[in-house]
């Protein structure tokens, strides 16, 4: 079979096995067994980066049954992280954990590949405020096409419009407003310690940071998983 995907992340397996994981067009997310990667460095040199866009020819058996086995793969674009700033490189990481974190094996999403290509295939890779912009992008396209978008602009309980964020409800719904979240007593809604002002949010990277770490404290909640990246944005 073959597929183009993006690399999620890969561990070791045995001496010279390695275990890729990838989000591919066609299957979703997958797992593929790579045979002797780590003795055949010249084949498998650089391609096997988180990040890369990759074309993939695998044998595969069925959801479950272990292992796909992968044949072989070439670049289709190099993400290139060496050179990238380590923040990049940390928000880069981030959105592969919401692939990680959410996504089951072999249940494909052509507007999640997508959501991935947009991201990773952006222009000016390595200016960190469009990276900024893009991941906050990422992260509210695709929870709503997981059906658990958080509410940022409205008060999710009053529907009143909002130019801040002052208490978030990683429960319920995302933004409250100042009377509803002072009078909520469900421990799943959190002050911000610094409010985040929407307004700047589209020029103060600062303030897309905090919107960034909201947005991942709702995502652990729904996902159930940590997102060990958050820790470097400091």
């Amino acid at each position: 079979m073959e597929d183009e995907g993006f690399v999620i992340k890969k561990k070791e397996y045995s001496d010279y096995d390695i275990f890729g994981s990838f989000y591919t067009n066609n299957l979703g997310k997958i797992n593929l067994l790579i045979k002797n990667a780590r003795k055949s460095k010249k084949r498998f040199m650089g391609k096997l980066e988180p990040f890369n866009l990759v074309s993939l020819k695998f044998k595969y058996k069925n959801q479950g049954s272990y292992p796909n086995l992968l044949e072989s793969i070439d670049l289709i674009d190099n993400h290139n992280y060496i050179t990238l700033d380590k923040k990049i490189i940390v928000l880069s990481s981030l959105i592969n954990e919401y692939i990680d974190n959410f996504e089951t094996l072999e249940n494909a999403s052509k507007k999640n590949f997508n959501y991935l290509k947009d991201f990773f295939l952006r222009k000016d890779k390595n200016n960190l405020s469009l990276c900024l912009n893009e991941v906050i992008k990422f992260q509210l396209k695709y929870l709503k096409n997981l059906g658990v978008s958080p509410s940022v602009q409205r008060c999710f309980k009053c529907q009143k419009n909002l130019k801040e964020i002052n208490f978030f409800d990683i429960q319920n719904g995302g933004n409250i407003c100042y009377s509803c979240g002072k009078n909520n007593t469900n421990f799943n809604s959190m002050r911000i310690k610094n409010k985040i002002d929407l307004r700047s949010v589209k020029r103060d990277d600062n303030s897309k940071l905090n919107l960034i770490k909201t947005i991942i404290n709702f995502s652990e909640f729904h996902s159930g998983k940590q997102f060990n990246s958050v820790q470097y944005l400091d």
